[in-house]
């Protein structure tokens, strides 16, 4: 949910005043020194090139999607529609567990039985 909120951030601060970009810069930096200490060490360079290393580039993709989609985003679930919120973008989610202890408030559409 941190991506979201950086999104969001980013939006009202960009809306206000025309800036911005800092705590988006912030965000990012964090963002993927976490990312980087997570990868596995890989033979295949090809990879590299699929990586967005600057925080700017980074923010412009986001916010040019057109789509948010999550494919079994498990507990990202939440995030997803939220960053589909604030991008006003359309959303797709295909589900595969839906976690009812974390999230008792999803319920089924007739808003009477808890989804398990």
């Amino acid at each position: 949910n941190d991506l979201v909120t950086a999104v969001k951030s980013f939006k009202e601060a960009a809306t206000n005043d025309g800036h911005g970009g800092d705590n988006w810069i912030q965000y990012w930096n964090g963002a993927r020194l976490k990312a980087q200490k997570c990868q596995t060490t890989s033979a295949d360079d090809d990879c590299v090139s699929y990586q967005i290393i600057n925080a700017l580039d980074a923010l412009k993709t986001i916010l040019s999607a057109k789509l948010v989609l999550g494919f079994h985003p498990d507990q990202a679930t939440d995030s997803c529609l939220d960053l589909a919120e604030v991008l006003g973008v359309p959303f797709c989610v295909v589900p595969c567990c839906v976690f009812p202890k974390e999230f008792p408030n999803r319920i089924l559409p007739n808003g009477t039985t808890q989804v398990k």
